[in-house]
């Protein structure tokens, strides 16, 4: 991602801004899934009230 300027043709205006960026992390998520072999996955850790 360092090497490639993803700003340089994208639309103005939104939600077409929105959902040019949306196609570009996903080739780069897909990208780097298949270099590493596997899903990429994720891990959220949230601190708040519990719900009862």
């Amino acid at each position: 991602m360092t090497d490639k300027n993803i700003i340089t043709g994208a639309p103005t205006e939104e939600p077409a801004r929105q959902q040019y960026f949306m196609e570009q992390v996903k080739k780069l998520v897909e990208a780097e899934s298949a270099k590493k072999g596997r899903p990429l996955t994720c891990f959220i850790n949230t601190f708040g009230c519990p719900t009862v």
